[in-house]
């Protein structure tokens, strides 16, 4: 019996699954990141979910065949660890030759939002296409892409970096180095800025969510923010639809949440934006394995590579 384990780092927590080669999920488990206790207890973090999926899963470590894991940031395949990791102390840490040397399994790596991609390709959304693109849009905006049935990471593992197009060409400053990237003015994070700079009376706590809600109940100072984000997202997406041509586009993370007005806003920028002959046969749909589509992903992940198939 051929046994995978796929793990998804967070920035909050540490999730993980044992899965089979057709997909039957022989133990889960979850653990908290600790990220703010640096690099040497994340890594003990990792060791903690490992252990408890093989023992919940009662398995020996000979009895999984490869491990695959998504995190966020950007990847150095030829070394090997994050060269950029915005919420996890892991940048240039060789936690992934740690992993490998304490169990003696090899480990495949790819960006979260890559391997959210892969769960919904096989096990969601995206069932039966072969061009997909699942955008992930919540503190930020992350994408992934299946082309010809592959998943595609481009040269260095860090391709459809979607939240950093450059939608202002003079806009605000981002922290990737760029300005006017699209995740400054369509993602969750942004609209709650933009909602704490109008002054409006959301409580303490703003949200993207307490924003949409205020709209729906005819604040027109939250519809105006709601509207110039959707905007911006429909612009973003049409960019990508008109790069790759995709059948369909899979939408998740905690911005979707809010209702249907995310699904509309990307379904009319597509229609208002891009070529006719793409709009046409593309569809949008909302991601269904939520946030578990990671951890399926990495598990998915290790299997591929192991098996040298085409999906």
């Amino acid at each position: 019996m051929q046994n995978y384990m796929g793990i998804d780092i967070g920035g909050t927590n540490i999730k993980g699954i044992i899965m089979t080669a057709d997909h039957k999920v022989l133990s889960r488990a979850c653990v908290p990141s600790c990220s703010t206790a640096g690099s040497k207890k994340v890594c003990e973090q990792i060791f903690l979910l490992i252990d408890d999926l093989l023992l919940h899963a009662k398995l020996s470590t000979q009895a999984i065949n490869q491990i695959g894991i998504g995190i966020p940031g950007h990847w150095n395949k030829e070394k090997r660890v994050l060269s950029h990791c915005a919420n996890l102390p892991l940048e240039n840490i060789p936690f992934i030759e740690k992993i490998e040397q304490k169990y003696g399994i090899t480990v495949i790596t790819t960006n979260d939002a890559n391997a959210a991609t892969l769960g919904e390709y096989i096990l969601g959304a995206g069932q039966g296409t072969a061009n997909m693109l699942f955008v992930t849009i919540s503190t930020g905006i992350g994408a992934g892409a299946i082309i010809n049935g592959r998943l595609f990471a481009g040269s260095s593992g860090n391709a459809l970096e979607l939240g950093h197009i450059t939608i202002e060409q003079d806009g605000l400053p981002c922290s990737c180095g760029n300005h006017g990237c699209a995740e400054l003015y369509a993602s969750g994070s942004a609209i709650a800025k933009a909602a704490e700079y109008m002054f409006f009376a959301l409580g303490h706590d703003i949200t993207a969510e307490k924003v949409f809600q205020a709209a729906a109940a005819g604040n027109s100072k939250a519809y105006f923010i709601i509207r110039d984000a959707m905007n911006s997202l429909g612009a973003c997406l049409s960019v990508a639809a008109e790069l790759f041509d995709p059948e369909l586009i899979v939408v998740g993370g905690g911005l979707t949440k809010a209702g249907p007005q995310v699904i509309d806003a990307i379904k009319t920028g597509i229609q208002t934006r891009c070529a006719k002959p793409i709009a046409e046969h593309l569809q949008i749909k909302p991601a269904q394995l939520g946030d578990d589509a990671g951890v399926y992903g990495a598990a998915l992940l290790a299997q591929n590579e192991y098996s040298n198939s085409s999906f």
